[in-house]
């Protein structure tokens, strides 16, 4: 056969083949990868939580290419057990303000999963019709949803993660790898707190309210905690009421609004009713109370409480009652249209009031949830009611309402982690906070079981004191100290921690926010050989002179010269006018050191 005329025919039927295959470019391509939705490092969710974990968007370069599946991956960041999410969802952006919105953008039919393993296992996300994408883009975001309450470990936590081409199109897969760096961290309960109470009117005991607010970031489905409301009469006996929703998700930073099917007369709709006219149905009564709780058993009313309030006289049993006065429910009501209301901030700050509550008020767009468990210190009483609902307006606590939940963190120390020949003869280990602490839990006869120095093979606490001043004098000076009184021993392993100190809020050190648990600050270093100390070795020099060098035109009746040094630490006893002098015969005396400046300056 002639060789030319085969690889010819071969050559020919290729190209053929290639003509009649149609090739598969990737039309749809990655405008924006992933990244966190979450905007605290760490965020706490209870059961019922709505949480969009992670966002990307997706542009169409050419071309009729479709969106067929997402892999996705939960990762536990401490222990987690399959269960705790329920469900992995997909979402796309269509409302009408960007970010994610429940009310507004739309679920990817069919791309769920309602057993997601919690391990690291590929979740894939599949939608029963293949997705277009526009080439203005489209912006997508994975949702997580956590179980009832019962279904929920305290302390579990969890982040998102995505494989490189974790998004599969009708042509090829496109996808930048991602791991997120936040932590979701799970508590059985809700973060809601009851804002606003109505007993009653004047001829209309029964126009009653509950108004909720949720405190957290992320949405909450009532069905999924699930939400039990109990009332209690003036002598604190409980009831269940048996709630009728007409919407099921509150809003984070939103309100939801529970009242009366038939008595309610309030212009802002409500979002779930309850029974308030037959025959032995409790309502909301003078020196009553509430509990909404996770439990549906009455016995649980209290024990199982999201948030508990009471008034009156209401026994303390149903109250919450941190402090030790003899009035623990909130301010007496009425039922003439008054209502109480949560406040949106209290110590260590100013505390509100019904004015700045107030529409109008510095306070009235800050949230309702300042809480310190003390119903008598956490409501004030406000002549005329103002219920809010799920659409009303979100009400954010920047700048001075709600809660600080941020851990307290160890910037450093000095020594540092893995120093070595550290000087024998320090006296003190320094180091810094991130925010102020409480002095109690640093500085007490008791401090030096949270701050501790320890020597390798002893168990012996080198901390003899411990002082804190949250604003040093100097940038030279930390804000805390474990005072050592004797020399460290030569050539060991030292151990330094710091532990159960807690911020003006009450969050304990946490050093590790990606690991279940309050984390000690803990580092090691290792002290030099015998002699060595932190004596100075640095000869000192001058830096600078008044007049300076070169200095022409003086006044011949100035009264004073100074002198900069390079060092603080000078020998005052070597500033004589034999040591120091200025030529022409004048002498100089008075000779004065100062170091209040920062600068290390000798007058004469």
């Amino acid at each position: 056969m002639d060789f030319k005329k085969f690889l010819l025919s071969v050559l020919t039927a290729f190209f053929a083949l290639i003509a009649s295959t149609p090739l598969a470019f990737a039309a749809i391509t990655e405008e924006a990868p992933p990244i966190d939705v979450l905007f605290e490092p760490t965020i706490n969710v209870g059961a019922g939580a709505i949480i969009p974990l992670a966002q990307f968007r997706l542009t169409q370069s050419s071309g009729s290419d479709t969106l067929t599946k997402v892999g996705v991956q939960i990762i536990a960041s401490s222990t987690l057990a399959n269960g705790e999410i329920s469900r992995v969802t997909l979402w796309k952006e269509s409302g009408a303000s960007f970010g994610f919105q429940l009310d507004q953008d739309t679920f990817v039919a069919g791309a769920a999963s309602t057993s997601p393993m919690t391990d690291g296992a590929q979740i894939t996300l599949t939608p029963s019709t293949a997705v277009s994408v526009t080439s203005s883009g489209v912006q997508f975001y994975v949702i997580a949803s956590t179980t009832a309450a019962s279904g929920i470990t305290n302390t579990h936590a969890f982040n998102v993660a995505f494989q490189a081409n974790y998004a599969s199109t009708s042509g090829t897969a496109v996808g930048t790898a991602f791991a997120s760096n936040k932590k979701v961290v799970l508590t059985q309960s809700a973060p809601l707190k009851v804002s606003e109470i109505k007993l009653g009117a004047t001829g209309n005991t029964e126009d009653e309210f509950i108004e909720l607010y949720n405190t957290g970031a992320t949405d909450i489905n009532v069905s999924d905690v699930p939400l039990n409301l109990y009332l209690f009469n003036s002598a604190g006996a409980a009831q269940k009421k048996t709630l009728t929703y007409i919407k099921k998700v509150i809003p984070g930073n939103g309100f939801f609004l529970i009242g009366s099917a038939t008595n309610y007369s309030g212009s802002v709709s409500l979002d779930a009713t309850y029974d308030t006219i037959t025959a032995g149905q409790f309502t909301l009564v003078v020196n009553g109370g509430l509990s909404i709780a996770t439990s549906s058993t009455l016995a649980n009313a209290t024990s199982s409480k999201i948030d508990l309030v009471c008034w009156g006289t209401q026994p303390t049993a149903n109250c919450e009652d941190t402090d030790t006065t003899s009035t623990s429910g909130a301010p007496l009501n009425l039922q003439d249209g008054t209502s109480m209301e949560r406040i949106a901030q209290g110590y260590p700050t100013a505390t509100s009031t019904a004015s700045t509550m107030t529409s109008g008020g510095i306070d009235a767009g800050k949230g309702n949830g300042f809480d310190k468990n003390d119903n008598s210190a956490d409501f004030i009483v406000q002549t005329t009611s103002a219920p809010q609902n799920s659409a009303s307006s979100k009400e954010f606590s920047f700048g001075g309402g709600g809660a600080d939940l941020s851990s307290l963190t160890v910037q450093g120390s000095f020594p540092g982690s893995g120093q070595t020949n550290v000087s024998l003869d320090m006296s003190f280990i320094g180091f810094m906070l991130n925010k102020t602490a409480t002095t109690t839990t640093i500085v007490s006869a008791t401090a030096t079981t949270t701050v501790t120095l320890t020597a390798a093979g002893s168990v012996t606490n080198l901390c003899t004191s411990v002082s804190y001043n949250p604003f040093p004098p100097t940038n030279f000076e930390p804000q805390a100290k474990c005072n050592l009184s004797a020399s460290l021993a030569p050539s060991t392993v030292h151990t330094f921690t710091v532990s159960g100190v807690r911020d003006l809020s009450g969050n304990f050190l946490d050093q590790n926010g990606f690991t279940a648990g309050n984390q000690a600050y803990s580092i090691t270093f290792t002290t030099g050989v015998a002699g060595q100390t932190m004596a100075n070795v640095t000869p000192p020099s001058v830096v600078g002179t008044s007049p300076f060098r070169g200095s022409s035109n003086i006044p011949r009746n100035i009264s004073k010269i100074a002198i900069e040094f390079n060092q603080g630490g000078m020998d005052l006893s070597t500033f004589t006018s034999s040591n120091i002098t200025l030529s022409g015969g004048i002498t100089l005396s008075a000779f004065s050191f100062s170091t209040s400046t920062s600068k290390n300056i000798l007058t004469a």
